[in-house]
């Protein structure tokens, strides 16, 4: 089960970033402009945001296995949509599907990884194999999503995707049996968090159009608030609530969600951006931009070793800090030398980020679901990445805004965009 958890995980990060890579040819390919084709990952990202905790919770009571396959089903069917899509709308909506089925995938397939194996050299092994699966499609996928893009069209990016899940729904089915936790669904607590979330979304994606004073802007963010105020409420009166409050006493399940928000707002969303920025900037192909993105993935790959190294010197906390500062320098350092269009310079800015998040990406993942019981691991898992993935849409309305000038000036506009983020 440990397999086949780990590849539906893989499977998830092979999927996003490779989606990044093929963008532009996408946009080709329905003659539209960035702006109209932002939604493509966004919808993603904020389907996924929004049903990352109800499948968490979901998850923790009708069965780990079951919702892996259910999952599995729904990213399946929404991948064909996507290759098939005929108009951009359709191929958002499509997007918007195969986000809730991402959600279901990845809650359901780290909830059985830290419900199987609890705590020891077991668990350690098993994060171990973990951090490898995520490495490697972490390493690939730039390359992968180039050459699909550049020589099969970027529709196979999704069709491609049908016999993996295939293959990894028949091995769900062989694996140990289901394991679920009492107690009934909360439908109410589900409801107010995924339209909260997803209004907040909204409302940060649509800023660069709308303006963030704009009597819109500030309706939708809100309207999210009292959402969120009336779902925390739902929860403090629940006996089986859909998210345990009180793990948000404990400081180290703080901490560590903390920093998943900081790796995906400076981290992950490089991994989007980036491939953007190498084909507008120096007109490189799909393929040659996915071998542009290796420094970055291969640091990726490092990282979480260098993390477990010092990890057994230092405590886990200051391993988080530092893998943080690593990201903050690694940024700063490619946004003042984007300018100069050096990709050397480029580059060695992404290692910097890259080992970073590489750290992070796996110690995050260990401090969180050391803080929670095992009947609770779907719930914990979502609650951490429901903060980190919203932040990874608000940058792409940037460039959607930004994309007239990004075709004369693409280096300056990273720059821009690099300090600003950095700032906010």
């Amino acid at each position: 089960m440990l397999a086949t958890a780990s590849a539906t995980c893989a499977l998830i990060v092979l999927d996003t970033n490779v989606v990044a890579v093929s963008l532009p040819s996408i946009a080709r390919s329905f003659h539209a402009s960035f702006a109209d084709v932002e939604w493509v990952v966004s919808a993603y990202m904020v389907a996924f945001a929004s049903c990352l905790l109800p499948a968490g919770g979901l998850a923790d009571r009708v069965g780990r296995k079951k919702m892996l396959l259910l999952g599995l089903a729904a990213f399946s069917l929404a991948s064909l949509g996507c290759g098939l899509a005929p108009p951009a709308a359709l191929l958002n909506v499509a997007r918007a599907i195969k986000g809730v089925g991402a959600a279901m995938l990845l809650t359901a397939a780290l909830a059985i990884i830290a419900n199987t194996f609890h705590e020891g050299v077991a668990r350690v092994r098993a994060w171990a194999v973990w951090d490898t699966c995520m490495g490697v499609a972490t390493t690939v996928a730039p390359l992968v999503g180039g050459v699909i893009t550049q020589w099969i069209g970027w529709r196979w990016i999704f069709m491609l995707n049908l016999p993996v899940c295939a293959v990894i729904a028949w091995c769900a089915t062989r694996a140990s049996r289901a394991i679920r936790s009492a107690g009934p669904l909360d439908i109410a607590g589900s409801t107010l968090f995924s339209l909260a979330l997803a209004l907040g979304s909204w409302a940060l994606i649509e800023v660069s159009s709308d303006g963030l004073t704009s009597w819109i802007t500030c309706a939708r963010l809100a309207i999210c608030e009292l959402l969120f105020g009336a779902f925390i409420q739902a929860q403090r009166a629940r006996a089986h609530a859909m998210v345990d409050l009180a793990l948000f006493r404990q400081p180290r399940f703080v901490v560590a969600v903390l920093a998943m928000f900081g790796y995906a707002a400076c981290a992950q969303v490089m991994m989007t951006f980036l491939p953007l920025y190498l084909q507008n900037a120096f007109g490189w192909s799909a393929v040659a931009a996915g071998v542009g993105m290796l420094p970055f993935a291969l640091a990726m790959v490092v990282g979480p070793y260098i993390g477990a190294a010092i990890g057994r010197r230092l405590p886990a906390m200051t391993v988080l800090s530092l893998g943080l500062l690593l990201i903050a320098a690694g940024n700063l350092l490619t946004g003042f030398v984007a300018g100069a269009e050096r990709y050397a310079l480029v580059a060695f800015g992404m290692i910097v980020t890259g080992l970073g998040a590489g750290i992070l990406n796996g110690d995050t993942q260990k401090a969180i679901m050391a803080c929670v019981p095992p009947q609770r691991t779907g719930m914990a898992r979502a609650s951490a990445r429901r903060r980190a993935l919203p932040r990874s849409s608000r940058p792409l309305a940037y460039w959607a805004q930004c994309s007239p000038r990004v075709r004369m000036r693409p280096s300056s506009t990273l720059r821009r965009f690099l300090l600003a983020w950095r700032l906010c």
